[in-house]
């Protein structure tokens, strides 16, 4: 009646009990070039790497950009948050007058001189980690700088605490370059990783 068997030998393409199939398979070299029509993904890793007692990460963006904190760990359990400050000039000086608004899950900060990511409630006792996203929307563009974030981790009562919020920015300027730091001292990030991801 014409049908094949329904089982395919993927070397050749062909039937093993019946006509060729009319595709083809792609065979793949040994270093991949054969390989066509893949894409990378949307994100590349644009720096990653180990916190140790370090005061701040900074880093330059030229685009869409999403942060990844993994295991933070803050250097006391005083109730620590995440800030973020923004640059025009390649980090040689941050954005510090009072145009960063802040809104997390129900809260909105007044304007300030920082993005607040979080409301200042993680803690740091032992085998307690905090961790989550920030992303900065288009900061190449001259317009307000818009920001997103997802961030959790147990807080100084040991509860787990999360917030979903975001922020802008409202200069209206081209950024080029970011600070994230805590809101409380310095060498505050005692231990945890992160990742830094461009848009494609």
């Amino acid at each position: 009646d014409g049908a094949g068997s329904g089982v395919v030998n993927l070397a050749t393409g062909a039937e093993l009990n019946g006509t060729a199939l009319t595709s083809t398979f792609l065979t793949p070299t040994g270093d991949g070039s054969g390989l066509t029509g893949i894409s990378a993904g949307a994100w590349s890793v644009l720096t990653s790497g180990t916190f140790s007692s370090t005061a701040q990460l900074d880093f330059a963006v030229s685009k869409t950009t999403k942060v990844i904190f993994e295991n933070i760990v803050f250097s006391s359990d005083a109730g620590y948050r995440n800030s973020m400050r923004l640059s025009t000039d390649s980090g040689s000086t941050y954005i510090t007058t009072s145009t960063y608004e802040s809104y997390n899950h129900t809260t909105k900060d007044a304007l300030g001189t920082r993005f607040g990511i979080g409301l200042g409630s993680f803690g740091a006792a032992a085998g307690e980690v905090n961790g989550g996203e920030i992303t900065i929307l288009k900061p190449n563009v001259a317009a307000r700088t818009l920001v997103l974030w997802s961030y959790t981790g147990p807080n100084t009562a040991g509860t787990i605490a999360a917030y979903a919020g975001g922020g802008q920015e409202t200069s209206s300027s081209v950024v080029n370059h970011v600070q994230l730091y805590s809101h409380i001292g310095a060498s505050d990030y005692v231990s945890g990783t992160y990742t830094v991801l461009e848009l494609n």
